[in-house]
């Protein structure tokens, strides 16, 4: 009998939007072991990974057209690199390839720009706390 040759595993599908290839195989891993968060309809995330033995993340946000994230703030630092579309905050407008920095004590509640989702990777430390009439609720929903 010709030997059984094993064939290398598929390719992850790559998401409907654009997303860095390098990112693509962690975006498949998180998809199977965690799957994606709805905070409210047109807003979700994705968890790529922790730091360890703390409350430091990596984050994949998609937001549709139009949906803003609930105001809030968080106890470290929040760097959010846009992959796709744009989003406001305060004055100012971040598109894709731009990087925004918001410190503690910083609420703000980002809203998406224009026609398309916009997708962005984002890395915290420490939690989000919401600070708006929600916050509870939307607190229990982003754990």
């Amino acid at each position: 009998a010709p030997p059984v040759q094993a064939s290398a595993p598929a390719a992850p599908r790559p998401p409907d939007w654009p997303l860095p290839r390098l990112l693509v195989p962690y975006v498949a891993e998180a998809e199977a072991a965690r799957g994606w968060r709805t905070f409210v309809p047109g807003v979700r995330s994705l968890a790529l990974g922790t730091g360890p033995g703390c409350s430091d993340r990596l984050r994949l946000f998609h937001l549709r057209p139009g949906r803003s994230l609930a105001r809030h703030d968080h106890a470290g630092e929040e760097w959010t690199l846009v992959l796709t579309g744009a989003f406001s905050l305060g004055g100012d407008r971040f598109g894709a390839g731009d990087l925004a920095a918001a410190r503690p004590g910083m609420a703000h509640a980002p809203r998406v720009e224009g026609a398309a989702d916009c997708v962005c990777l984002v890395m915290e430390e420490g939690p989000m706390r919401f600070t708006g009439p929600f916050g509870g609720v939307f607190g229990m929903m982003a754990r």
